[in-house]
């Protein structure tokens, strides 16, 4: 949830949109929901910017203390890293999720210029967005380029080197 969260820089993350089970002896994180101010959306809390963790970011000290405790937790840190490092050559990579993306849009071909005419977006200011997108491929384009610097910015803080 962690490396999904901070992927997407959901801000909303940790504070607001995360979904706790307990079932009287075990806490568990289930279920991921509520990425729509996700990805580099948000103008609000830098949510836009492909750096910075979000769970050390603004809103840090709205979130339940326990998360902090967590997040300097040197084993945690390092298990984190090694989750990070063996998917990013795999369902991580750039290339995965640029196909992923792309097979959405394939997807969603159909039903894209109904979409549009019942709710035409482009060229408006739409809150919380940064980003006033022209077209649905300036919408793809600009969620491609957010995700690989993310990415890069995401190895330059957890990318192990692997010998």
């Amino acid at each position: 949830l962690v490396i999904l969260n901070e992927l997407s820089k959901n801000i909303d993350a940790y504070r607001l949109s995360t979904y706790l089970a307990f079932d009287g002896t075990t806490m568990s994180i289930p279920t991921v929901w509520d990425y729509n101010i996700a990805w580099g959306l948000a103008k609000h809390a830098k949510g836009f910017e492909p750096s910075g963790f979000v769970i050390d970011g603004e809103h840090k000290t709205a979130a339940p203390f326990w998360w902090q405790s967590l997040w300097g937790n040197e084993a945690f840190q390092t298990h984190l890293k090694e989750l990070y490092t063996a998917h990013r050559t795999s369902i991580l990579s750039t290339d995965s999720l640029h196909s992923y993306i792309d097979n959405l849009v394939l997807d969603l071909a159909e039903d894209k210029e109904l979409n549009f005419e019942r709710w035409p977006l482009f060229g408006k200011n739409i809150w919380p967005n940064k980003y006033k997108s022209e077209s649905h491929q300036d919408e793809i384009s600009t969620l491609k380029k957010w995700i690989e610097q993310r990415l890069l910015w995401l190895d330059s803080q957890w990318l192990l080197e692997i010998n």
